[in-house]
């Protein structure tokens, strides 16, 4: 019986990874950066259990739901700090989480997955990220939005003012003063409410409304009459069906001030940007009505290949550098614009 060498185990493919770059605001006309990444590494130098770091997100959560910061180790040469982001629970679900990793000051992935079961906590979610004193890149996916990353660091580093945009990429064929209208869609039919529900709420009776974390709005009869009325092959359709068959379309018209800098305005799309977690279904429309660029083709990002663990899980030394490489470019952009 021969023994399993690593020579004879399946060669793993690279995985592609998509990595978002976000500009942070600097709160001090007196400072010339942030200095959130050197105020982060300080606050990790003095926390040196990863326990500490543990945001609650609702008190009242029966799962205990939280963040915690639970790897990190600083790049000298690209001046940033590399970070394993968390999300856990103490419902029973996939990875756990022992006592003994939360009291060490740094664990990894990898850790998780060879601890005991004897766990006190269930990994749900991850993604990696490198922050400096002007910039944040991370691998969150395009369908998460920032909030949550910007809500942990300004909760741990005790800073209510840090704020992460979306950087815009001002490369490519489309500039951004030609850019004339936003569209977003909802590509799914919208859900219908009950008459009786919009009726007996008079202060809402005319309006649409919108549950977060839903892809649903409610059409008041109103608006149903509206629609019939205005299609004269509706008429026979009862309320659910023809809900059923519509999805909402929202254009927001809009222009550069003559005095706003392209900077000025690529921040200010940015800051658009950061909210929407569907990015597929926000477009842009040129002014030459031709064509409509996606708001993800729109961000500034990179993709990179990453090397792969026999289970799956990305070679975290080899994103460390490849982030650390992307910090360099924005800010040699930077200085060179």
């Amino acid at each position: 019986m021969s023994d399993t060498t690593e020579d004879s185990l399946p060669a793993t493919k690279p995985k592609s990874v998509t990595l978002r770059a976000f500009d942070i605001k600097n709160s001090s006309l007196s400072k010339a950066s942030s200095e959130a990444k050197s105020t982060l590494v300080t606050k990790l130098n003095q926390i040196k259990q990863a326990k500490d770091r543990c945001m609650v997100l609702n008190p009242d959560d029966k799962n205990q739901e939280r963040d915690v910061l639970s790897y990190y180790k600083e790049s000298q040469q690209s001046g940033s700090v590399f970070c394993t982001m968390l999300r856990i629970t103490s419902d029973k679900e996939v990875q756990h989480i022992t006592d003994t990793l939360f009291e060490k000051d740094v664990f990894s992935i990898d850790d998780i997955e060879t601890a005991h079961i004897d766990a006190s906590a269930i990994c749900k979610s991850y993604y990696y990220f490198s922050i400096s004193d002007d910039y944040v890149v991370t691998n969150l996916p395009l369908n998460k939005t920032i909030s949550r990353l910007q809500t942990y660091l300004s909760w741990f580093i005790n800073d209510d003012l840090l704020e992460f945009t979306p950087l815009i990429s001002a490369k490519g064929q489309t500039k951004l003063s030609d850019l004339k209208a936003i569209i977003v869609k909802d590509p799914e039919p919208l859900k219908q409410a009950e008459a009786s529900e919009s009726n007996s709420s008079p202060n809402k009776a005319n309006l649409p409304a919108m549950t977060e974390g839903q892809k649903s709005i409610k059409l008041t009869q109103k608006v149903l009459d509206i629609i019939k009325s205005s299609m004269s092959d509706t008429e026979q359709l009862n309320d659910i069906a023809l809900s059923q068959m519509i999805s909402a379309e929202l254009l927001i018209k809009f222009k550069k001030p003559r005095k706003m800098t392209e900077e000025e305005y690529q921040r200010a799309l940015g800051a658009y940007l950061k909210p929407v977690s569907d990015l597929e279904n926000v477009s842009f429309k040129r002014k030459d009505n031709k064509t409509e660029i996606k708001g993800k083709d729109l961000l500034r990002t990179k993709s990179v290949n990453i090397e792969t663990t026999q289970s799956g899980k990305l070679v975290e030394h080899q994103l460390l550098q490849e982030m650390s490489k992307f910090l360099v470019e924005l800010s040699n952009d930077k200085k060179n614009s």
